[in-house]
């Protein structure tokens, strides 16, 4: 009887773990966007069996107390569109506002049905926005110095090779 029992166990454990390997999995969070302008990121998922994934049933988590015990805040509003494609998709995060801290937390709980069930925390590193500033010319942005055209040769009073003052009077 202890041999039917042990089969029995194996046979559902197994079953578990073939559930399981077509369960939700969410990618890395791609983010498009720099410090100070409203935030722009992605997640790509998958779902193998096609299971659908809809904006209800996504939740961004925060939590005061992490926050507070990390020192980390958690991104501030943020708003979810799901771009679903065959097998999975695209979650897209954004917020309203610009974002003026460069270290953020955004905590993603999914949960959409049995098989599409998945928590996952990031940690949001923005950089400062790019400027279209011209690049800084020569050391310290001083004029470069062309060797074919030196400066002009300027005098000045009182050193050698320069003029003389007049003698008063």
């Amino acid at each position: 009887m202890s041999y039917f029992l042990l089969r029995a166990g194996v046979l559902a454990g197994a079953m578990g773990l073939a559930g399981a390997a077509h369960a939700l999995s969410l990618g890395e969070l791609s983010i498009r966007s720099g410090l100070g302008e409203a935030f722009y990121g992605t997640v790509r998922y998958v779902t193998p069996r096609g299971d659908d994934v809809v904006p209800l049933c996504i939740r961004t988590r925060g939590s005061a107390g992490a926050a507070q015990a990390s020192g980390v805040p958690d991104l501030p509003d943020p708003r979810i569109e799901v771009q679903p494609e065959v097998g999975g998709g695209v979650i897209i995060i954004r917020t309203s506002r610009g974002v003026e801290e460069p270290l953020m937390r955004l905590s993603l709980a999914v949960n959409c049905g049995p098989t599409t069930t998945m928590n996952r925390e990031y940690i949001i590193a923005l950089d400062p926005p790019r400027t279209d500033a011209p690049p800084l010319r020569g050391a310290y942005g001083a004029p470069e110095r062309n060797p074919a055209n030196p400066p002009a040769a300027v005098n000045a009073p009182g050193r050698a090779g320069g003029l003389a003052a007049a003698p008063p009077g």
